[in-house]
C-alpha cells in the first residue's frame, strides 16, 4: 500500500487559540478543518474540526480543541485509515521532524482507493491473465472499498459521468426512502430520480453534478423535513479522476443536525451575553456615574468634617472600585460578536 505523503494537503487555514468560534465558523464549515497556531510563537497546537464543536461547545478555539493522534509522512494509507476509524476522525495532522507538514483527509484516501479499483479493472481487462486472478484482484479492491464506505455514517454514492450509479453504501440505500429505494441500484441513472431521494432534495443535483464533472468541488448545506423532523444535511460533490481522466463523481451526504443545533444554541448564548454586557456597560454604570457625581458635588459644596468626611471618602472609593469591576467585565467579554 502506498504512503500518505502524496495526499498531504500543504495549504490550509490557520487561526490562533484565543479566537472566538463565531469568527471562524463559516471557514470551518467550508474546509472541515482549521490548524490552530500559538498566537506568539506560531507553534502548532492542534486541528479544530466541526466534530470538536459538537463535543466541546465553547466560545473560544482553545476550549474546543481535543487531542488527536498525528501521522508521519511515510505512514501507509491502510494504517492511516485504521487510525482515523479508531478515533472517528475525518482529518488528521501530519508531523515531520516535530513540524507540521500538512493535513490528511479521509475522503482523499477513499477516492484514491476507488480510482485504484478502476485502474485494476482496466488492467485486468487489457492484459492476458487468468480469469481466477482477475476476479481475485477486482474482488479484493471491492472489499477494501466497501469496507471503507460502510464504515462511515455518511451516505456515499459513486456515479459515472452520465449519472449511472457505480456504487452506493448501506447508509445511502437506507436513507433513499420509498419508492425510489427500488431504483437505487448499480447501473441505474441517478439523474432521472435524484429529486425523489430525500437526502439530495436540498441541493440542485444537475447543477452541482455538472460542476463536479468540470473539476469543481461543491459543498451544499440545507435544512429539510425528513420523517416529520427538521434535518440539516451537508452534501459534497467531488470529481474522481484517474491519470487525469474523469471517471465519475463522488456524492457524500452527512447529517450535520447536531452541529447546526449546537451552533444555534451558542448563538442564543451569545445573544444573552450581549444583553448582559449592554446592561453592565450602559444600564448599570449609569447609577454608578450618578453616585460619583453626587459625591463630587458634596465634596465641593458641603463643609464636612471628621467622621462625615471619612464616610463620604469611603463611598467615593467603593463606587470607583465598582465602576472598575464593571469595566473589566465588559472588556473581558468583548470577544463576543
Amino acid at each position: 500500500m502506498a504512503p500518505i505523503s502524496k495526499f498531504i494537503r500543504h495549504s490550509y487555514l490557520t487561526t490562533s487559540q484565543y479566537v472566538g468560534i463565531n469568527a471562524i465558523k463559516a471557514e470551518l464549515a467550508h474546509s472541515n478543518a482549521i490548524v490552530v497556531l500559538d498566537e506568539d510563537t506560531q507553534a502548532f497546537l492542534g486541528v479544530l474540526t466541526p466534530f470538536d464543536l459538537i463535543q466541546k461547545p465553547h466560545n473560544l478555539v482553545v476550549d474546543c480543541l481535543s487531542d488527536k493522534p498525528v501521522l508521519a509522512p511515510d505512514c501507509k494509507i491502510e494504517e492511516a485509515l485504521e487510525v482515523m476509524e479508531n478515533v472517528h476522525a475525518e482529518v488528521l495532522p501530519v508531523i515531520n521532524n516535530m513540524e507540521l507538514e500538512g493535513l490528511i483527509y479521509k475522503d482523499d484516501l477513499i477516492r484514491f482507493l476507488s480510482s485504484q479499483k478502476t485502474i485494476l479493472e482496466k488492467r485486468a481487462n487489457n492484459k492476458r491473465i487468468t480469469i481466477q486472478r482477475q476476479n481475485e484482484v477486482i474482488e479484493k479492491a471491492y472489499r477494501i472499498e466497501k469496507a471503507l464506505y460502510y464504515s462511515t455514517k455518511s451516505a456515499r454514492l459513486l456515479l459515472a459521468p452520465d449519472g449511472t450509479v457505480l456504487f452506493f453504501n448501506q447508509t445511502a440505500y437506507e436513507s433513499s426512502g420509498a419508492p425510489p429505494i427500488s431504483l437505487l441500484h448499480v447501473g441505474s441513472n441517478l439523474r432521472q430520480y435524484a429529486n425523489d431521494i430525500p437526502h439530495l432534495v436540498g441541493s440542485n443535483f444537475d447543477r452541482d453534478f455538472e460542476k463536479a464533472l468540470h473539476g469543481e468541488s461543491v459543498v451544499v448545506e440545507s435544512e429539510l423535513l425528513y420523517k416529520e423532523a427538521g434535518v440539516w444535511l451537508r452534501t459534497e460533490y467531488n470529481p474522481v479522476t484517474v491519470e487525469n481522466q474523469m471517471v465519475g463523481v463522488s456524492v457524500v451526504t452527512t447529517d450535520i443536525s447536531e452541529r447546526k443545533h449546537n451552533e444555534l444554541f451558542i448563538n442564543r448564548q451569545n445573544e444573552v451575553l450581549r444583553e448582559i454586557i449592554h446592561t453592565q456597560s450602559h444600564v448599570l454604570r449609569r447609577p454608578v456615574a450618578n453616585i460619583l457625581g453626587l459625591v463630587n458635588l458634596l465634596n465641593r459644596k458641603a463643609q464636612m468634617e471628621g467622621e462625615d468626611k471619612m464616610v463620604l471618602s469611603m463611598l467615593e472609593v467603593s463606587t470607583k472600585e465598582l465602576d472598575d469591576i464593571i469595566r473589566d467585565i465588559v472588556e473581558k467579554a468583548s470577544f463576543v460578536e
